[in-house]
């Protein structure tokens, strides 16, 4: 039984040393996909920006603190009418209609 109990809670105990290991050993690499920006804070600082790629990091120093996209976006600007004098005449008026799209591409 004494025999019985070892075997067990070794076992145990052996399977979650290798699973903090294994995890460990994950946690050193970083993959950043493209167009993205990852920043790394090494005790509670800013140390580094990853770049798109496989990256290494120090496991319990360095923190994967914020993920930054590069992409453009694009915002709908809804449509406006403008009333436009053509001269001095209040009654030469043209109406405008303005809309478009403005693209932003974050730094």
């Amino acid at each position: 039984s004494d025999v019985y109990k070892r075997q067990v809670h070794g076992g145990i105990q052996s399977n979650l040393t290798q699973q903090f290991t294994m995890f460990n050993l994950l946690k050193c690499f970083a993959i950043v996909p493209e167009q993205h920006i990852i920043l790394v804070e090494r005790l509670g600082r800013y140390h580094r920006s990853l770049q798109p790629g496989l990256n290494f990091l120090i496991p319990f120093f360095d923190y994967m603190a914020y993920k930054h996209s590069l992409k453009e976006q694009s915002i709908k600007i809804d449509e406006q009418t403008c009333l436009l004098y053509t001269s001095d005449a209040a009654d030469d008026l043209l109406c405008v209609d303005l809309g478009g799209r403005r693209i932003i591409k974050k730094k």
